[in-house]
């Protein structure tokens, strides 16, 4: 009997998320997008709805799950995904542009859900994750006025998902635009 193939990775992307697959009697007016159904016109979306995806890879880069599992889906403004991996469980985390928010997901190795919902972090930008001893340190960029832009951090242990600082700690000089972490 063959041996089971062992997982790799997990690729994170972006997906858009068309709400109708024909442009045939799609137009657009401002940043609505209208569609023409029996005659009238019914507007569908003002924004495009973005999701992230997760799909786990073998060495070779091949794809074991036949499609990718949504970790979290909203507007427009989801972006800069990343994950890291404790041994036991995965935390995706991602920026909310929209709302300058840090946000995470834990998933089993078979990328279930291990949250019901989106844990809310830290606020930031361009985050980054790693995981040590079973606890994840994510890390984002944040721009406070007039112009600054610190780092921060906030730990996550990966068995519950509790946040274990009370408030997210500052770790970077002024204007620091991507921060990264390894573990």
């Amino acid at each position: 009997h063959a041996q089971p193939k062992r997982v790799f990775g997990c690729v994170l992307c972006i997906q858009a998320q068309e709400p109708i697959t024909t442009t045939r009697h799609r137009f657009e007016i401002g940043n609505a997008i209208h569609v023409q159904l029996g005659g009238q016109s019914r507007k569908i979306a003002a924004q495009p709805l973005m999701r992230i995806a997760a799909q786990r890879v073998d060495a070779s880069g091949a794809a074991m799950d036949p499609e990718p599992v949504v970790v979290a889906q909203g507007g427009s403004k989801i972006t800069n995904p990343t994950a890291a991996w404790t041994g036991t469980e995965y935390l995706v985390v991602w920026e909310d542009a929209g709302t300058n928010r840090i946000y995470g997901r834990r998933l089993a190795p078979d990328l279930t859900m291990l949250d019901p919902t989106p844990i809310a972090l830290l606020r930031g930008n361009t985050p980054d994750v790693a995981a040590l001893n079973g606890v994840f340190l994510v890390v984002a960029s944040y721009e406070q006025p007039p112009e600054n832009r610190l780092i921060y951090s906030q730990r996550v242990r990966g068995s519950d998902g509790a946040i274990l600082d009370a408030s997210p700690g500052a770790v970077g000089p002024d204007f620091s635009l991507y921060p990264r972490v390894t573990a």
